[in-house]
């Protein structure tokens, strides 16, 4: 079970590489600035302006985040690594017993940013649906599920992309929250296994000021 779960855990990342496949420019700022700070249980992003406790998770350090990277280009396909390889992970974090996981991503989408202004994310979120769908069961993923809603974080709503899926039998529950910051979207998300955590996790999360 031990080992299902780790694999499960190592999967979570692949969730973010397959939204919005779509072609990226190179990265346009100083990538420095993208990374947040840790202090403690407290991560803070001040590119993206969001903050989040996780009293007792345990940070991954640049090289776990190496590894998960790793992993998760590992279970996709040449072609999808091809479009998502410019993804920037700028903070990854789990639980103690790995059954709770976040992550944050940073791609450069300035082609994208007036397309995004004028329908908005809400919108884009729902217009990929199918497709996300259709990139988790081609990985071998099972009886998923998804669904889109807005999620209000210190007064600021931002879209998301949830659901449930299996993956070697475990289930899996997920949210990940889209943040537009100037020609940069990133892409926040928490995931938990056996149980649907993500009212919880996402409540540790704020608006810096």
């Amino acid at each position: 079970m031990f080992i299902k779960l780790r694999k499960a855990t190592a999967a979570l990342l692949v969730i973010t590489l397959f939204c919005m496949l779509v072609p990226v420019q190179a990265e346009t700022a100083d990538t420095s600035a993208l990374f947040g700070t840790i202090s403690g249980d407290t991560y803070e992003n001040s590119f993206i302006g969001i903050g989040c406790r996780l009293d007792g998770w345990h940070y991954y350090s640049d090289e776990e985040i190496e590894q998960t990277n790793q992993r998760a280009m590992e279970a996709i396909s040449q072609e999808l690594q091809d479009l998502v390889n410019t993804n920037i992970t700028v903070m990854a974090a789990e639980t103690a017993d790995s059954l709770q996981n976040v992550n944050i991503q940073i791609r450069n989408v300035k082609d994208y940013v007036s397309v995004y202004n004028q329908y908005g994310l809400q919108f884009i979120a729902e217009s990929s649906l199918d497709q996300f769908k259709s990139s988790l069961e081609a990985t071998g993923m099972s009886d998923v599920q998804l669904s889109t809603g807005s999620l209000n974080i210190g007064g600021e709503d931002f879209a998301y992309i949830g659901g449930q899926y299996v993956l070697s039998g475990v289930p899996l529950y997920f949210r990940q929250m889209w943040v537009l910051r100037g020609d940069f979207l990133a892409y926040i998300t928490a995931t938990s296994i056996l149980t649907d955590n993500s009212d919880t996790i996402f409540s540790y999360f704020y608006l810096l000021q």
